[in-house]
């Protein structure tokens, strides 16, 4: 129904083995939202995202499966929506579980500066051993091949 908000669905189909994206969207949408699902006992559960749920147009979604076989939507659905007011005391929560390129990209980003800092991190620390063997290297406690021979009895 229209302003219903946190509204769950729940697909059983056979061929859904796994948790796959589910992309929803009206005929108000230009891109449809992405969606992350979770699989609990062999069925697929996802959240409307809750923007749609604000207009009273049927929404679409399919599931869309990316395996070995390739990239196919599996299962198409559509969900009709009661047009009603919009109730007085009515709070609109924005869908935060769909996927967006904004989100991805950011997450991306976040990644490559975390193994950025390790890789600079590990540099560091091979910088720094280096170091030290250089300066044991050139120190008065390394002996050198003869000397060693020498104090050690071996000609």
């Amino acid at each position: 129904m229209q302003w219903d908000d946190e509204v769950y669905i729940r697909i059983d189909e056979p061929e859904i083995d796994q948790a796959y994206n589910v992309h929803f969207f009206n005929q108000t949408t230009d891109q449809a939202y992405v969606v992350r699902s979770e699989l609990t006992d062999g069925i697929l559960i996802v959240k409307i995202p809750n923007t749609l749920l604000t207009q009273p147009h049927t929404i679409y979604g399919y599931v869309f499966i990316v395996n070995n076989d390739g990239n196919k939507s599996v299962l198409a659905f559509e969900i009709k929506i009661r047009r009603r007011p919009k109730p007085m005391d009515y709070i609109h929560k924005d869908t935060v579980d769909y996927v967006r390129l904004d989100d991805v990209i950011e997450e991306c980003k976040d990644i490559t500066r975390e193994l950025e800092q390790r890789i600079s991190t590990e540099e560091q620390t091979s910088l720094e051993i280096i170091e030290r063997l250089d300066t044991l290297l050139d120190s008065d406690y390394i002996l050198n091949l003869n000397e060693t021979k020498t104090l050690l009895g071996i000609s």
